[in-house]
């Protein structure tokens, strides 16, 4: 058996895994907020937003501890599981393969946890944030970049089957994001290039993307548009 390729394969995983643990670190998790308490008020149309307690909804739920504790619990089991991998690769470098293998291994179980512990608060979270939405509406407030792709592919299917076009969907204007620069409205755009669907930025709210599920759109903009402003669009023509 080739242990030093064994070996050579372990540190490499730690440290691939070390900066994936370090990179979702950077995205938007809220702080805590100060938690008020009551019940759903529906929205004004004069308002435009659900809000609760006169907090915007998705914020409130956002500040909700059954969402900021999973969160916690989640990042800590990441902590751990850098620490794990950390010193998997110090055990590599000063030649205990053995170690360097156990180690490796505590630090994939760490990120079992945080996994499913990340899950537990996606699913949370956008329970409550699309619990009165539209159909032809999907909430992504509080969810990490990986996690609203697969919420949204959920969503393109379902509204596939009903029959809807266009899909709003819902990435905000990257408030919580590291410097105000949203990851989420560039990495859905990106999704939809992917999928050869067409997008943009929806004209009456900037934190809303419009998916065009027949890849046609309704016509309001067209390639020497999306061309001007690539920021603002995302269309496969």
């Amino acid at each position: 058996m080739n242990w030093v390729g064994i070996l050579k394969k372990i540190f490499k995983i730690c440290v691939k895994e070390i900066e994936k643990h370090q990179e979702q670190q950077s995205e938007p998790t809220p702080a805590p907020s100060q938690k008020p308490t009551g019940e759903y008020i529906p929205p004004k149309e004069s308002l435009g937003e659900k809000r609760i307690n006169g907090q915007a909804a998705e914020q409130y739920w956002m500040s909700q501890p059954e969402y900021t504790e999973l969160r916690d619990r989640a990042n800590a089991e990441g902590d751990k599981m850098g620490r794990c991998f950390d010193a998997a690769s110090s055990a590599y470098t000063s030649g205990d393969g053995g170690r360097a293998k156990e180690l490796s291994n505590e630090g994939k179980e760490h990120k079992k946890e945080r996994s499913r512990i990340n899950k537990q608060a996606a699913d949370w979270i956008f329970e409550k944030n699309n619990l009165d939405n539209r159909r032809d509406e999907v909430d992504l407030h509080g969810l990490y970049v990986k996690e609203a792709m697969g919420k949204v592919e959920e969503a393109i299917a379902n509204a596939r089957v009903s029959n809807i076009n266009p899909l709003k969907v819902v990435v905000g204007r990257g408030t919580h994001s590291k410097n105000h620069v949203s990851k989420m409205k560039p990495a859905i755009e990106g999704m939809m290039r992917k999928e050869n669907l067409r997008c943009r930025v929806d004209p009456t709210n900037a934190g809303q993307l419009l998916v065009y599920l027949d890849g046609q759109g309704d016509g309001t903009d067209n390639a020497e548009d999306v061309a001007k402003d690539t920021e603002d669009a995302c269309v496969i023509m």
